[in-house]
């Protein structure tokens, strides 16, 4: 009987953890600081990204990406399934403070980033989210 209760315990306590962190990446988010190689970009006042269970949309002025991400202990795995990135798989780190997510990508997909310098790595993207209110 006391196994079955630690199990139920430790399933629920796993359970609750997992759904709490999701809900903790749920929303909308507006990008507010980017960069590429070191090199800042202008932030897109229309682009947004949202994120709903295991899916995400990112919007932009000129394009649309949708897919699936998993994530957790500070890595992500990003599958594009249709718009510009459609058929890539993208890893990448994560930080999330309050209602600041802050994403270092890969965009070649081939390894996760160390850290969240971009310098120095052609391919590597990081941008600091806002969520929206």
């Amino acid at each position: 009987m006391q196994k079955l209760l630690l199990t139920f315990f430790f399933l629920y306590t796993m359970s609750t953890a997992i759904s709490s962190t999701a809900q903790s990446f749920e929303g909308v988010w507006i990008p507010v600081k980017q960069e590429l190689n070191g090199q800042p970009l202008p932030a897109d006042p229309q682009s947004k990204l949202t994120i709903q269970g295991g899916t995400y949309t990112f919007e932009t002025a000129h394009a649309t990406d949708q897919g699936e991400a998993t994530y957790g202990d500070g890595k992500m795995d990003i599958y594009s399934r249709e718009g510009a990135n459609k058929g890539k798989h993208f890893k990448a780190i994560y930080t999330l403070e309050e209602n600041q997510l802050t994403v270092c990508y890969n965009l070649a997909g081939d390894r996760y980033p160390e850290n969240f310098e971009t310098q120095g790595n052609a391919l590597f993207f990081l941008c600091v989210f806002q969520r929206q209110q």
